[in-house]
């Protein structure tokens, strides 16, 4: 998949191989799956979540094993599956965990079989399509606690800024290369683009890594690329009195500081940005430095334009022609089109997708929308 081309229609999964002893476990699915009955596979399932967390509800829903039994050993890079048979694309995303419990596995209704196998057993199974594929990005292990308790906790923040997560990803991957220089830095580096694949920064900075690039050299780039980006929107926001923004983007809350210190008279109204209301962060931050700052309902998007002459936002990727950034962002885009004023991204080449690669939309825990007996919710975090 070409990286102009965002894989928004394939379908998120998560592929879990567990491992012990060197042997790995295979589950034969069931008839009364929706697909692939009769075929092997990991334990796996949609992704409706962060694919890590979705990763270990899986486990715990089909073997029976709990968290606490089972030690994350691997995160790969997503891997594109398309099924030309019954028409359907998927974005695998591959984890591998270890266990010394493989006697307490427990299957659920969801298969038909388990076994024990050797990794190059796989060959000789009917296995779902790519799974071959996506076991290759995580076997053989590698790695060490620190490192995967650390890419875990990227992996599973849902607070942090892309940029801020990509500097912690970096320290972790670095640490570890100091610690093993015997094996290959690449390894590292692409275990840390497959903790947030959705992320732009972290395949860039893997690419640049197994290119080459030092982590210090990259840890320095990042902060003069959000400092320079912020001044060069700054610029683009040209006499802007008035802007509207959506959620919370360092870049974008580095913007304003530089515009206020010419623009004594600058207001800024802020998208709170549901479930999490990270504009509410923006705001407050702001407002203690002195900006005049509103914040509206993402529902009030129109009116918010109404009142503006300029917006500007903040960018999580850019695939091709395309920016992904917080959900709510087309919506702004389109209302400040209507109403004919300026509408900038401030952005970094950091965060521009490596082509080729594997990119699909995050989705968040369906709770912080809300819950509800007989109601389906979704978490979509980004758009394109």
């Amino acid at each position: 998949m070409m990286a102009n081309q965002p894989s928004t229609h394939a379908i998120p999964v998560v592929t879990v191989f567990l491992h012990s002893g060197g042997r790995i476990l295979l589950l034969r699915r069931s008839d009364r799956v929706g697909s692939y009955q009769g075929k092997w596979a990991g334990v796996s399932g949609y992704v409706e979540r962060l694919p890590l967390r979705q990763a270990l509800m899986e486990i715990n829903e089909e073997t029976a094993l709990p968290p606490e039994s089972v030690v994350l050993d691997g995160i790969g890079i997503p891997v594109l599956v398309t099924d030309d048979a019954i028409g359907r694309q998927w974005v695998v995303h591959p984890f591998l965990f270890r266990t010394s419990s493989s006697e307490a596995v427990v299957t659920d209704w969801e298969s038909a079989e388990a076994r024990w196998v050797e990794p190059n057993e796989i060959d000789e199974l009917e296995t779902v399509p790519g799974l071959k594929e996506a076991l290759a990005t995580v076997w053989p292990p590698f790695g060490d606690e620190p490192l995967w308790s650390g890419l875990a906790r990227v992996a599973l923040d849902t607070t942090s800024g892309a940029t801020s997560l990509a500097i912690d990803g970096l320290r972790y991957v670095g640490d570890y290369v100091l610690r093993r220089p015997d094996v290959p830095k690449r390894y590292a580096a692409l275990a840390c683009a497959a903790c947030r694949p959705s992320m732009g920064i972290f395949p860039h900075l893997a690419a640049r890594l197994v290119l080459g690039a030092e982590i210090s050299e990259l840890q320095s780039e990042i902060a003069d690329a959000t400092a320079a980006s912020a001044r060069a929107a700054a610029d683009a926001m040209g006499d802007a009195r008035r802007i509207v923004t959506l959620s919370y983007s360092s870049a974008v809350c580095e913007a304003i500081r530089t515009m206020r210190e010419s623009r004594a008279d600058l207001r800024v109204t802020v998208l709170e940005s549901r479930p999490k209301l990270e504009g509410m962060t923006l705001a407050k931050r702001l407002a203690c430095e002195g900006v005049e700052v509103t914040v509206m309902t993402d529902a009030s998007v129109v009116m918010a334009v109404e009142r503006a002459d300029a917006v500007l936002v903040g960018c999580d990727a850019i695939i091709g022609e395309y920016l992904q950034n917080k959900t709510g962002t087309r919506a702004l885009v389109l209302a400040a089109r209507e109403a004919g004023i300026r509408c900038c991204a401030v952005t970094q080449t950091l965060k521009i997708v490596p082509s080729r690669f594997p990119h699909s939309p995050e989705l968040q825990d369906p709770e912080d929308v809300g819950l509800s007996e007989g109601v389906r919710f979704v978490n979509s975090v980004f758009e394109m």
